[in-house]
């Protein structure tokens, strides 16, 4: 399979769900693997995970996210861009130190217009305070999975953990929709940045291996049995990256 795949007439939910289950990931109108950018340091220690719905089991913080955004409102249908949301997109890049296109218009299609079309079959969850738009999440629909491609909040909310509100928000959905995967994203070795994808539930979270093309239980390999794999790293050098604890 290529590293990167184009789909002119559309891709269907079946041939997303079969993709992504190869490892294969969105950015903008295309799939991609972290296998295009191998000899980049920073992509080369990427993976991605994806969440096992059946398996799920919520926490005590799971709950408290649940319980500190109970006076919120959230609306969950197709996707669409507006002015409301890309106002919202320049407050979040504006707080954050994460690398940020210009508009979520540009994250979304690579072009600042957003008429453009979209091959996927997209969903949008909006989170309001008493009207006002606070944050927004975008995720792809499979025929067995769904897929987080965007999510984006207002730094003056930060507190109530939003980003992982999204996610967790999204998993009611697929559970709802009887899908069995929600695949997050990637995290990081070396990088902490990402290690909040391993929120929903870390018990029920997989990441896949592309040297062995499978996945496999977070817990049965780690950043430690990740970079063992693949780098060889010696026992000082594992013992320096440590584990994720929730």
């Amino acid at each position: 399979m290529e590293d990167w795949v184009e789909f002119k007439d559309g891709i269907s939910e079946q041939e997303l769900d079969n993709y992504l289950a190869k490892g294969y990931y969105r950015m903008h109108q295309f799939l991609f693997t972290t296998d295009v950018t191998r000899d980049n340091a920073f992509t080369r220690l990427l993976f991605w995970l994806r969440v096992n719905i059946p398996a799920v089991k919520l926490g005590k913080k799971q709950k408290r996210v649940y319980k500190k955004t109970q006076t919120f409102t959230v609306e969950i249908g197709d996707w669409k861009l507006n002015n409301e949301i890309e106002d919202l997109w320049q407050k979040y890049i504006s707080h954050t130190d994460f690398f940020a296109l210009t508009s979520a218009s540009a994250y979304l299609f690579d072009n600042e217009n957003a008429d453009i079309k979209n091959i996927f079959n997209t969903k949008m969850v909006a989170i309001r305070d008493n009207g006002r738009l606070i944050a927004v999440g975008y995720f792809d629909v499979a025929s067995n999975s769904i897929a987080a491609i965007l999510h984006f909040y207002d730094p003056e909310y930060r507190s109530f953990s939003l980003g992982k509100y999204l996610m967790l928000l999204e998993i009611d959905y697929a559970r709802d929709n009887n899908k069995q995967f929600y695949y997050t994203g990637y995290i990081g070795i070396g990088i902490n940045k990402f290690d909040y994808k391993l929120f929903c539930d870390i018990n029920a979270t997989e990441v896949f291996v592309p040297q062995d093309d499978e996945w496999v239980l977070w817990n049965t390999i780690g950043k430690v049995g990740l970079e063992q794999k693949f780098f060889g790293f010696d026992d000082d050098e594992l013992k320096a990256l440590g584990e994720i604890k929730f």
